[in-house]
């Protein structure tokens, strides 16, 4: 059995649903309907007002074309941007979960994370994958949900909780930097 005390800050939070937004499957589709209209607007935009102003069709084609392609090219930096405000403001209001005392219990049966919203527990096979990040240790309960464990709790205590994953899932591990 392992024990990990640590405390989850409002900038861990944060950090988490970042990462679900700019790495999870429902953030990528986002991103890509998020490039989608914003080309369709730019090009249409940009189309008419050089058709209505000046009459010419083929400056508007170019025109909306440049627009497009530059949408398509900004579109990710954009959306991280929004993302990134949307998410800082979910944070101030305390959307974003409870910080806190937590504490993670693995045993042979799976994993429980008591905090101050109450507990969570998780079998092993219900785990879903474990995500290593430089600040973070995400292990994944369900597609979007993960219990965030900081770093700060010390590598060897990260190093003995991998060794348990491994043990009992070792098709979960992956390397984020």
């Amino acid at each position: 059995m392992l024990e990990l005390e640590f405390t989850l800050s409002s900038d861990d939070l944060v950090a988490y649903n970042l990462f679900a937004v700019y790495k999870l499957p429902a953030g990528l589709r986002e991103l890509r309907r998020y490039r989608i209209w914003l080309m369709l607007l730019v090009a249409v935009a940009s189309f008419a007002i050089v058709v209505i102003g000046f009459g010419k069709v083929v400056a508007a084609l170019i025109t909306a074309s440049v627009g497009a392609l530059l949408a398509v090219l900004l579109a990710p930096w954009l959306w991280r941007r929004h993302a990134r405000s949307k998410v800082l403001r979910l944070a101030r209001e305390n959307a974003l979960g409870t910080p806190g005392y937590h504490r993670l219990r693995v045993d042979k049966e799976g994993l429980t994370d008591e905090g101050p919203d109450g507990a969570i527990g998780a079998t092993w096979d219900r785990l879903q994958r474990v995500e290593q990040l430089s600040r973070h240790l995400l292990v994944f309960t369900g597609l979007v949900e993960a219990i965030v464990i900081p770093r700060t709790v010390g590598d060897a205590r990260i190093a003995d909780l991998m060794r348990l994953v491994e043990a009992h899932r070792p098709d979960l591990l992956s390397v984020r930097a």
